[in-house]
């Protein structure tokens, strides 16, 4: 009887359908090419994300985030090139405060 009420329950879209697609929804997976040492990168984000070395001078940064503006605020402060792999979304974002900062 429990278990059927609870299938009746999220069919409906019950709390629990809402709380587990909610935190679903939610998450980023975050994955970019910057053109600086892994050093450098690990030295800005090295808590908060994965960085793989990919030649001296070039590294690929993953992480796991709800927010896309923790990225683009690391990748702001890291002071070099970089070129956004995925979400398109962080992409988007980029190219967004990127034209409004050029003309400003």
């Amino acid at each position: 009887m429990h278990d059927e009420h609870r299938a009746r329950r999220d069919r409906r879209g019950g709390v629990r359908s809402r709380v587990l697609g909610d935190a679903h929804a939610g998450r980023h997976r975050v994955e970019v090419v910057v053109e600086t040492s892994a050093g450098a990168v690990r030295a800005v984000v090295g808590r908060w994300a994965h960085v793989r070395v990919d030649a001296s001078t070039r590294c690929t940064l993953t992480m796991e985030t709800d927010s896309l503006e923790g990225p683009l605020f690391a990748l702001g402060s890291l002071g070099a090139e970089f070129t956004v792999v995925s979400p398109p979304e962080l992409a988007a974002m980029v190219q967004d405060w990127g034209a409004r900062f050029g003309r400003a």
